[in-house]
């Protein structure tokens, strides 16, 4: 038998990839609704032995179906109900914005109520904040004079320099009485165990968002939570493209000067940010946070030139990719111009064959690109695609 086995390991050790192949193109068939991926990823598992169920194991399996998060949990809860209803706009209002606005912002506002419930508010006072040494002024201010919680979830977080003055300012409030609450992405962030024995000593209560081991975990690597929120006191919220590192704070000794933008924000959309951050802390934390009309804003503010303002989430736990859903429903509503600025152009098809369509009936569109990106690989995609 031991000479069997010798003899024809190889042969059988393929006899088996081959077999999970199978059943793998089976699930892909019947899961998968993209024909592109499709083939793709049964092209891949034919041809690459044992590689091939590595990059379908690791990248390929649609976590958005199968509902990893307890969403419905937040999205039927009553006092949120109350709260969104509150801040919604009524029959009136809503003629109004399509009136004032056009059928395609109309259109892109009834597109994200229906998919996310997105609460579209207009009271909101936004300070739009160039680049991280702007940010972080801001930040370090609102940090020290909160009063009841802080909830923060960054994508990346590292432990060093301007990120271990957060650390510090966390520890702090914590130590005050206020309730501080961490989620940080634990492929794109690096905290030492040292940081993490501090903020726990502190008070601070933090919680990595899928962790990756040696474990089941590890097929999540192609979900990855890339928010920048952060809420304090249910009154001030920060989102938008700047982690925490000081290499994205100008004011530092830096190699590379990095560009970016984030939004401070005051007025009902806050709501929306701590909604969000909620559903993430009740998937990646031991312990849920109940949800308490104290979390979310109570009054209207009255700002000197209110904003309009609507929040799209894109994760696992949606059931449609709403990002870039209403990317592509303004793209097809513009019939003047379309501007962006991205650090990564890397479209889908569909996005893609969007934006060609417009600039071929005579849309002006103007894309503003990094002259080096921090990512070599993402620079030859971008290229590619701007031959295109």
């Amino acid at each position: 038998m031991t000479t069997f086995l010798n003899d024809n390991l190889w042969s059988l050790v393929l006899g088996v990839n081959y077999i999970l192949v199978i059943v793998f193109s089976v699930l892909i068939v019947l899961k998968n609704k993209n024909p592109v991926k499709t083939l793709s990823y049964l092209f891949v598992l034919a041809t690459l032995p044992f590689v091939g169920l590595l990059v379908y194991y690791f990248f390929g399996q649609d976590y958005r179906k199968d509902k990893i998060f307890e969403k419905k949990y937040v999205e039927d809860n009553e006092r949120l109900k109350r709260w969104r209803n509150k801040f919604s706009l009524d029959r009136e209002e809503r003629q109004d914005l399509k009136k004032v606005f056009g059928e395609g912002v109309y259109k892109v506002y009834r597109l994200m109520r229906n998919n996310e419930k997105a609460v579209l508010t207009f009271d909101n006072e936004v300070d739009i904040l160039i680049n991280g040494e702007e940010k972080f002024k801001y930040l370090r201010k609102d940090l020290a004079n909160a009063k009841k919680h802080i909830h923060l979830e960054y994508f990346v977080l590292f432990d060093k320099g301007l990120g271990s003055e957060i650390i510090d300012i966390l520890c702090k409030k914590a130590q005050e009485g206020v309730s501080v609450k961490l989620i940080y992405d634990d492929v794109g962030s690096d905290i030492s165990a040292a940081s993490k024995r501090k903020l726990s000593k502190n008070g601070v209560k933090h919680y990595p968002f899928m962790p990756v081991l040696f474990s089941n975990s590890t097929s999540k690597l192609n979900y990855r939570d890339h928010r920048k929120i952060v809420v304090i006191d249910a009154s001030i919220g920060y989102v938008g493209g700047i982690n925490i590192d000081q290499k994205y704070d100008n004011s530092f000794d830096n190699k590379r000067y990095w560009r970016d933008t984030h939004l401070r924000i005051k007025g009902g959309a806050v709501g929306a940010l701590q909604s969000s951050f909620i559903l993430s802390w009740n998937f990646a934390a031991a312990d849920n946070i109940e949800i308490d009309t104290k979390l979310l804003p109570q009054h209207k503010p009255d700002p000197h030139e209110p904003i309009a303002v609507q929040m799209a989430s894109s994760g696992p736990d949606s059931d449609w990719a709403n990002i870039m859903e209403a990317i592509f429903c303004a793209i097809n509503s513009a019939n003047k111009s379309i501007l962006i600025t991205t650090p990564y152009f890397i479209p889908n098809s569909q996005i893609l064959t969007s934006l060609t369509t417009a600039a071929r009936s005579g849309v002006d569109i103007k894309v503003i690109l990094p002259y080096e990106s921090d990512s070599w690989a993402a620079q030859y995609a971008t290229d590619s695609y701007i031959e295109e």
